[in-house]
């Protein structure tokens, strides 16, 4: 994954990172620019795999705001994102594009019908995420593509003890600063302490009926962007 790795720079993760400030009040430069961002890992990751996003059916497990489907569309894909709760994005004032409201866990879609299942930092915080794994395979096309985008385990070892001790009182701190939600953020916090390590995830995605699971470490393993392919026969 030459071209994805490229991607993995200190200066894209600060760059999101500090744009999480406006996730409230502007949440067009937050989720506007998140949107690009994903776009461009899915859009790399794709080419990587001789793979393109022109043309292709992209199903985003977890949805976002309409900023999306326009990244997506910008690179000649035709996009659909499932959110289970519409409703709160409106509240919010945020459009939702191409939006189907359903549970990832019951895709309310037919067979083989993506080229490309995504998902990002929901499969981390369901009781049941292989439900979800079986039915995005389900959906996908054969020799269609998963992309996983989840919290995962820091590679550099002094950091990952002070990352795995710390981030359950770090990231509420943040939270109060930054969100509006800093109980979500608590719960947060554990979810990512309990998902398997990046090796562990891989295999678990095999396991799940998918082949060829592997991963590209972002901000240092912090998140991991695990891919897989779903089988021809």
């Amino acid at each position: 994954m030459k071209r994805t790795r490229a991607l993995a720079t200190l200066r894209r993760s600060w760059r999101l990172l500090r744009s999480f400030r406006f996730e409230q009040t502007a949440p067009a430069i937050f989720y506007g620019g998140l949107a690009q961002d994903t776009a461009a890992l899915v859009d790399t990751l794709s080419r990587d795999h001789s793979l393109s996003l022109t043309g292709a059916r992209v199903l985003d497990v977890g949805g976002g705001p309409g900023y999306f489907a326009s990244a997506f569309a910008q690179r000649g894909a035709s996009y659909v994102g499932l959110e289970p709760d519409v409703g709160e994005m409106a509240a919010a004032g945020i459009s939702v594009a191409q939006a189907v409201r359903g549970d990832g866990t019951c895709l309310p879609f037919a067979d083989n019908t993506f080229d490309i299942t995504y998902s990002s930092n929901v499969a981390e915080h369901i009781p049941n995420p292989w439900d979800m794994g079986e039915e995005m395979l389900r959906v996908t096309k054969p020799g269609g593509r998963l992309v996983v985008n989840e919290f995962s385990t820091p590679v550099i070892p002094g950091f990952r003890t002070v990352y795995k001790e710390y981030l359950p009182r770090a990231v509420p701190a943040l939270a109060k600063v930054f969100s509006s939600n800093a109980e979500a953020y608590e719960y947060l916090a554990e979810s990512i302490r309990a998902w398997p390590n990046q090796e562990e995830l891989a295999a678990a995605i095999n396991a799940n009926g998918w082949e060829d699971a592997g991963w590209q470490d972002l901000t240092a393993g912090i998140v991991a962007l695990h891919s897989a392919v779903k089988p021809l026969d």
